[in-house]
């Protein structure tokens, strides 16, 4: 089962795989599908035909040629003056002297067309019986020279026609009516009695249906009517380029909103990952000052309640002899309501506010007597009844006094211990210790010592009374050898009744009041001592706190009312940390750097995708195409950058946005907001303009956009983690290192060329300045002084985040670098650097091409006119020693000095093999390869010198369709008529879509199309201005014959009415015998033979090849033995059961010769004719007929060998 087997391989090629196949066909059942019918008729033994899913016809080759075809094809070539007399039109005089000829022996033979070079018939299977005669008439030389004809040739119908009447669905009786009359000629053969009149009536009956096919103006599918093409084009040079610029915006537009793949890289993925960079933000410790934290022993309840309480001891010294009870006094102040500190204080010191508590229920008394903040609700004990901790109530004998009482007959229910014994006494309230032998701690004894009296406090704290513990000074030894018992509970404790031994005490006594005053407040002798643990945090202001609030209660005077109602509140305030100090936290931290790090990663994908379109235009050659159509180059690359510009923002938008709702604000506060959204649009600028260079690099645009997505991202973070591992390595160490340090101002300049860096390193720039001018800001002060503000601190240090250090810097390196590879990408447009190498490197005859001397004549001839001869205004087409030479991988010379002149109105082929030099060819006429050497000239307009204004003259159909998946035919041939300038663009548009028939599908995306559509409308862009010259690549490929035979007629009509000038190449032989007037052989660089078909076959083609079909009464052993006898030059070549074929070569010595006697020079004049071009060694085609009508073979057909097997030998 082969499957198009010979699908895109060149004819050589072609030819080997036809060889191998027949080769193995013997022994083999071969099932083979093929778009080539010259392939079938080459290979099949049975073909069948196959439209809308049935069998439309099934047979031999030979069956349907003779039941279905119209007949044999005869070609005549013009002699070389005779071509200059050519018009195209089938009214041209000479040709009516041809054709009256031809139907003087052939009645009802029918004129084809002609071309410059040849002149078609058709003679009909019912004028075999007349083969005879007019062949001995066209052998005659002196007929040919009287006729301007130098040769002529014989083919079969082709089964490309009979597969279009089969396929087209076109009547069945017609082809009925067709298959009875040829089968009844068929059968009377041996009837020499047939008249003229019935052949024509048959022929008649296959021509009168509308829809036949016609050979009037060239091969027709069906009739349609012509459309001129509209020529006019926009002559301002101004709307010209407005119009290019506004079709490539429209072009893009389409594509974008028609591809949703490329949104989700282009907005939702910078989107997340901002979205990350914020989350990490969100969750980053914030630079800020802690709150105020208010000092109270209340503040270790948390700790220490599940262990019992905040336990404080307190010791009661002897102060002065003069004032025996002041430590009572002070030490009483710790049993008022406010307990230790200013954790819970009376609502009023004033007693008469207090009504009969004795009935209110305890949350009551609470909230009536005491301030409830934060601090006293934490710490009021559940199940302390708050009427022992009141002011008592008020009676009519005293009713602001109040009569402060000792409590302590009064919470006898809640003492833990006794009550403390005010008798100094000296108590044994500590175990006794010693130190362990390893020196880690003490050893104490279990027992041997008593627990002192206690007190719990409302607020949860337990005062342990200690006064005489040891011999009265021996509070050290307690706090040590209890350390264990009180562990995590005891944070601080007081001594009262303290003096100092070296004050004495009556030395201010002699001295007047006011100085004993103040030597008493500078020589203090009576004193108290505050203990602390430094385990505690801020034990030491906590305590001295505690105990300045009971110096301040015990020294209230009692008019004052309650003490309960005083106290002190200390207030810690953290120090501010420095600017500095700030700075190097915010930077060791490094959370700004991954913000920008992510952010770069966010912004990474979005240049990358507006490259991934522009790779994808080349690697497809649309971007050539576009080129080629007479875009300008600035015009295309500035029109780009404008629509990814505005395609930026969106994504950009979008990140600010999410920065908004995140309200970072280092990011988002009225002075940083506006350096941020110029830091992400000038990113923008920057990036855009950065890859379009590195977009030459790629071909394929998968490659492209993965690359590029991880250079954006190794170059950003690489330079991004470099700069703050310098600068964090400068923050933290203690010894400046000077080499670091300019390294690190180094590589801040050389970075800025990336706008990666100079995104990421804004960001982080903008954070740190907002973090130092919060700093500044805390130290502002104002004041007015003689009715002036004044301002002090360091808030003129603050800097706006456009400073140039910070932002503005970035800011001009992107622009500078965005304009500058704006200005690199065009020099790469234009191959500057590489012209300036070459011209550099170049000597002035760098290219060693072959002697032309051994060339073919033809071609020679061809060589000597151009290079001898003015352009011809006719010309539309001249190459002048045309020569291209490819340096790597290895010096190669691809094309060697072509010369050659098309004309207008002419369709001219290009063949050869893979690799002959066709495709780079082709390159240089369109620009995409500049020229070796030599030059061509289109239209007037040299490629070499005026690329511009030649392109403006090519209409270029590619080999691969260039087209873009997410645009319509209508779309497309609207973004081309603007490029090409094309003045009735709506007009041009429905034109050619009428003309190649896209009406159906003109409205459809160009990724539904099948392949035959897709090269129908790469045909209408390269007609859509009516351009002088058409160059088409293998412009059939991958059609089925039907809709390759309409293109055919299209290409034909171009050529004949149009008077378009079509150079085409193609791997179908048939294809170049149906449109081209002449033909080009390219081998290895170099034409080996050009002329017309015709021309070509007789004289390098190897003869004819008769097949012929077994009959009831003709067996193949018969017909063996005929052919050797009657026709000894015959070799066979295939014999498969019923039918054989049989090949008669040329004489070997006649050069091409079809008879012994030698070809003329192809440059005589009319007179100098071939001598006999119609025999084949010394039999001629009338011979040959004449034999095969009497040898009794019903069945039989002789045709020239096929332009396969003159590459095949040209090769």
């Amino acid at each position: 089962i082969l499957d198009e087997p010979t699908a895109g391989v060149d004819p050589y090629t072609r030819r080997a795989i036809w060889d191998l196949i027949l080769k193995y066909k013997s022994t083999r059942t071969i099932l083979l599908s093929t778009h080539h019918m010259d392939e079938a008729d080459v290979l099949s033994d049975r073909i069948a035909i196959l439209s809308n899913g049935q069998i439309k016809c099934c047979g031999s080759p030979l069956f349907l040629k003779h039941n279905l075809g119209e007949g044999y094809h005869l070609i005549f070539v013009k002699t070389p003056d005779y071509r200059t007399h050519h018009t195209g039109g089938s009214a041209d005089p000479p040709s009516l002297e041809v054709q009256a000829f031809v139907q003087k022996y052939a009645p009802t033979s029918k004129y084809l067309f002609e071309t410059r070079e040849e002149i078609h018939f058709i003679l009909p299977n019912v004028e075999l019986k007349n083969f005879v005669r007019l062949f001995s008439a066209l052998e005659n030389h002196r007929n040919l020279c009287a006729l301007n004809v130098q040769t002529f040739g014989l083919k079969n119908t082709t089964l490309e026609e009979i597969f279009l009447k089969v396929a087209s669905n076109w009547n069945f009786n017609v082809l009925k009516t067709t298959f009875q009359q040829n089968h009844k000629r068929t059968h009377s053969w041996d009837k020499p009695s047939t008249s003229a009149a019935a052949a024509a009536a048959s022929s008649a009956a296959v021509n009168s249906h509308p829809s036949a096919i016609h050979y009037d103006s060239g091969f027709k599918v069906e009739n349609r009517e012509y459309m001129k093409m509209p020529t006019a084009k926009v002559e301002c040079k101004r709307r010209l380029l407005m119009n290019q610029f506004s079709a490539i915006l429209f072009k893009r537009w389409c594509c974008t909103k028609r591809n949703w793949k490329g949104l989700f890289s282009q907005i939702l993925l910078p989107a997340f990952f901002v979205c990350v960079a914020m989350s990490v933000a969100l969750i980053a410790p914030k630079s800020q000052d802690l709150p105020a934290l208010v000092l109270s022993p209340a503040h270790y309840y948390n700790y220490t309640q599940h262990l019992g309480g905040t336990v404080m001891p307190y010791d009661e010294r002897d102060w002065d002899p003069k004032h025996p009870h002041q430590s009572d006094n002070i030490s009483d102040t710790f049993h008022l309501p406010s307990g230790v500190g200013a954790t819970c204080l009376l609502k009023l010191s004033d007693p008469g506010f207090a009504h009969n508590y004795t009935q209110l229920s305890d949350y009551d008394l609470i909230s009536e007597y005491l301030k409830l903040n934060d601090g006293c609700t934490s710490v009021l004990l559940p199940g302390v009844k708050p009427r022992i901790f009141l002011p008592v109530a008020p009676t009519s004998r005293s009713p602001t006094v109040t009569t402060t009482h000792s409590p302590l007959h009064m919470y006898s229910d809640n003492l833990t211990t006794t009550a403390p014994t005010p008798t100094p006494h000296y108590f044994d309230y500590y175990p006794y210790c010693q130190c362990a032998a390893d020196g880690t701690g003490y050893i104490c004894d279990a027992t041997g010592f008593q627990m002192p009296p206690s007190f719990k406090l409302i607020t949860g704290d337990i005062l342990i009374d200690v006064t005489g513990v040891g011999r009265g000074d021996r509070e050290h030894l307690y706090y040590i050898t209890t350390t264990d018992m009180y562990r995590l509970r005891r944070y601080g404790g007081f001594t009262f009744g303290l003096h100092r031994a070296y004050i004495p005490e009556k030395y201010a006594q002699h001295m007047d009041q006011q100085q004993e005053r103040i030597l008493r407040q500078i020589a203090v002798r009576n004193i108290s001592k505050v203990w602390f643990n430094n385990k505690g945090y801020h034990a030491m202001p906590t305590y001295l706190n505690a105990m300045n609030n009971a110096l301040l209660r015990q020294s209230l005077n009692k008019t004052r009312g309650n003490p309960g109602a005083y106290g002190i509140t200390l207030i810690n305030h953290p120090m501010a940390d420095t600017s500095y100090q700030v700075s190097q936290e915010t930077i060791l931290q490094g959370t700004d750097v991954l913000i920008a790090i992510f952010i770069i990663v966010a912004m990474s994908f979005v240049p990358a995708s507006f490259v991934l379109f522009l790779v994808y235009e080349r690697f497809t050659k649309a971007k050539h195409l576009q080129f080629v159509s007479g875009v300008n180059v600035i015009i295309y690359w500035t029109a780009n950058y404008f629509w990814d510009m505005c395609s930026y923002v969106v994504p950009a938008m979008c990140c600010i946005l999410i920065l908004l709702i995140f309200d970072i604000p280092a990011y988002t506060s009225a002075n940083n907001f506006p350096a941020v959204v110029s830091l992400f649009l000038m990113y923008g600028w920057s990036v855009t303009p950065v890859m379009y260079p590195v977009s030459f690099l790629f071909e394929e645009p998968s490659t492209a956009y993965i690359c590029l997505i991880v250079i954006n991202l190794f170059v950003g973070i690489t330079c991004i983690v470099t700069s703050f591992l310098l600068e964090a390595f400068l923050f933290s160490s203690s010894v400046y290192v000077p080499i670091l340090a300019y390294i690190h101002r180094i590589l801040k300049v050389v970075f800025l060329m990336f706008p990666n860096y100079c995104l990421g390193r804004g960001l982080m720039d903008i954070a740190f300045n907002e973090y130092q001018n919060y700093i500044y800001s805390k130290t502002e002060k104002r004041f007015i002084f003689n009715s002036k503000p004044y301002i002090i601190g360091e808030y003129s240090k603050m800097r706006s985040p456009f400073a140039w250090e910070l932002v503005t810097r970035n800011l001009v390196a992107m622009l500078c670098s965005g304009f500058a590879f704006f200005l690199i990408t065009l020099l790469c447009e234009y191959n500057l650097f590489q012209l300036l190498g070459l011209r550099r490197r170049t000597p002035d005859n760098p290219y060693r091409t072959s002697d032309p001397s051994g060339e073919d004549e033809d071609v020679a001839q061809e060589r000597l006119r151009v290079l001898s001869t003015d352009n011809d205004s006719d010309n539309v087409l001249r190459l002048k020693e045309l020569t291209k030479v490819f340096k790597k991988p290895q010096k190669h010379l691809a094309v060697n000095r072509l010369c050659l002149d098309v004309t207008r109105g002419e369709c001219f082929g290009l063949l050869g093999v893979n690799g002959a030099g066709k495709s780079t060819t082709f390159k240089m006429l369109t620009g995409d390869i500049p020229i070796s050497a030599g030059d061509a000239i289109i239209n007037h307009y040299s490629v070499r010198e005026d690329l511009h204004r030649a392109q403006a003259n090519i209409g270029y159909c590619p080999q691969f369709d260039a087209l873009f998946d997410e645009l319509t035919a209508r779309e497309h041939l609207k973004f081309y008529a603007r490029l090409r300038g094309v003045k009735e663009e709506e007009l041009a548009i429905e034109t050619v879509i009428k003309r190649v028939q896209l009406t159906e599908h003109a409205d459809k995306l160009a990724r539904d199309y099948s392949g035959g559509t897709k090269r129908k409308l790469s045909a209408a862009i390269a007609l859509i201005s009516a351009p002088p010259i058409v160059f088409m690549d293998e412009p059939t490929t991958g059609m089925d014959p039907y809709t390759r035979r309409f293109l055919w007629d299209l290409i034909l009509e171009l050529v004949h009415n149009d008077k378009i000038s079509i150079v085409l190449t193609s791997h179908s032989m048939e294809e170049c015998e149906a449109l081209c007037s002449r033909v080009a052989i390219l081998v290895n660089g170099r034409f080996t033979c050009l002329g017309s078909i015709q021309h070509l076959k007789n004289r390098f083609g190897d003869g004819y090849h008769i097949i012929a079909r077994c009959g009831p009464h003709v067996s193949a052993s018969y017909m063996i033995n005929w052919f050797a006898k009657n026709l000894p030059n015959a070799v066979l070549r295939e014999n498969n059961h019923s039918i054989l074929q049989f090949e008669i070569r040329y004489n070997q010595g006649n050069n091409g010769s079809l008879t012994n006697s030698t070809d003329t020079d192809s440059t005589a004049s009319s007179s100098q004719c071939s001598a006999s071009a119609g025999t084949v060694g010394s039999i001629s085609l009338a011979e040959i007929f004449e034999k095969l009508e009497k040898s009794g073979i019903t069945e039989y057909t002789v045709c020239q060998n096929t332009l396969d097997n003159v590459i095949a030998i040209s090769i």
